[in-house]
């Protein structure tokens, strides 16, 4: 299957309401970097363990200070253009760290869903076409192409997919314990691309509603948590769970 057509059908069963959130994530994997699909030696994929719940909600590294010094010296020995970057005069550091707190998730998340998703982190221009950046998370997006423009701009992505995935950890802590679309704790769940992912952390499942595709090394879930590594890494970040 050609990487195009699975992003389409993510979008497609995401719309339909199997992932109840008004982001539909996208991926195209050619905007990935060589960094983005290597993990440091010693540390290993684990499908089921995407991150703790202790690391996914700890809003620590929200400042926006250290956030525009990761994004002026990025892992790919250039700065990204998002550290000059502005939309809806809200520049791209302030809008992650609000999101951050708002929705009290960790911002090395949105950093590395960025990437994962348009490469925007390690673009030192900004790329075109200009949906790549001020749609980043296709939030508000009905068809490729076919965007609404309120919610356009990466302030506003943010925000999204900040809001999608609190909702998902609220449904998981919620008295059904499990994502509208029966990611759970504990529970085999087939993810769009065959594989059954059994999550050990709510977190894991949260991200699995937002994502529902394990992929590989440069796309889906095992890139969001190579992309993610190699952030926090850059950062000094240490899950606070131990």
């Amino acid at each position: 299957m050609e990487k195009r057509t699975l992003a389409t059908i993510i979008g497609v069963i995401i719309l339909a309401g199997i992932a109840l959130s008004a982001c539909a994530p996208s991926s195209d994997t050619s905007v990935l970097r060589a960094q983005d699909k290597k993990l440091p030696d010693g540390v290993i994929f684990d499908p089921t363990s995407l991150m703790t719940d202790s690391s996914f909600v700890d809003t620590t590294p929200a400042d926006v200070a250290a956030l525009l010094q990761f994004l002026q010296k990025t892992p790919y020995d250039q700065p990204s253009f998002l550290a000059t970057y502005a939309s809806n005069g809200v520049t791209a550091p302030l809008a992650i760290v609000r999101a951050s707190r708002k929705y009290k998730l960790n911002p090395i998340i949105f950093l590395a869903h960025a990437e994962r998703a348009q490469g925007l982190i390690g673009s030192r221009a900004y790329p075109f076409p200009s949906t790549r950046v001020e749609f980043v998370f296709q939030c508000g997006c009905t068809a490729p192409g076919t965007c609404d423009r309120a919610v356009g701009g990466f302030d506003k992505q943010v925000d999204c997919l900040g809001r999608a995935l609190r909702t998902n950890l609220d449904q998981l802590t919620g008295p059904n314990q499990a994502t509208d679309g029966g990611w759970a704790i504990g529970a085999a769940t087939k993810t769009v691309d065959g594989a059954f992912v059994t999550p050990q952390s709510n977190a894991t499942a949260a991200l699995y509603q937002y994502l529902p595709v394990l992929g590989d090394t440069s796309s889906g879930n095992q890139a969001y948590f190579t992309i993610y590594t190699l952030y926090a890494t850059a950062l000094s970040y240490f899950d606070p769970g131990g």
